[in-house]
């Protein structure tokens, strides 16, 4: 029997994130996925691990960004339910002052003004400056939030 990896995704992202990393996995690890995005709360989105751990037994979780931050608090509140936890762009302290700052602005912002999609300015926020002209990477990334979009 298999291990079972599943994945999480962060903000504006979807299974294409961690497509890459399913294409490299060895013999005997199936990819899975929680897809948060499909969730508007957090208590929706927590719901979708539990479900997962009840399906598949405690879960091995790869998570990235905000789909680590919810892959934690489920850890916490639930940890007979994860059998292990990798966390990548993720904190256990949650976001700094001014990143939760910078994201009540950015809602604020859309509550009023239509969503254009994510800037190059913000993309090099996230991207590796070795990546910034990698259609494999950038391409994914616009095609996400533009599939996603304000809503998400």
């Amino acid at each position: 029997m298999g291990l079972t990896l599943t994945c999480v995704p962060g903000t504006q992202c979807d299974r294409r994130v961690w497509e890459p990393v399913w294409r490299a996995l060895p013999a005997g690890i199936t990819p899975g996925y929680i897809a948060i995005e499909t969730q508007t709360t957090r208590e929706g989105m927590l719901a979708l691990f539990a479900e997962a751990a009840a399906k598949h037994g405690p879960l091995h979780i790869a998570a990235f960004s905000m789909g680590g931050y919810l892959s934690l608090a489920f850890a916490l509140e639930q940890p007979e339910s994860v059998a292990s936890l990798t966390l990548v762009c993720s904190s256990a302290f949650g976001l700094t002052e001014a990143e939760a700052a910078e994201r009540v602005k950015i809602i604020d912002f859309l509550e009023t003004h239509p969503y254009r999609g994510m800037s190059t300015s913000r993309m090099h926020q996230f991207v590796h400056p070795s990546h910034w002209d990698d259609p494999a990477v950038v391409e994914v990334i616009k095609a996400m939030d533009r599939d996603l979009g304000h809503d998400v």
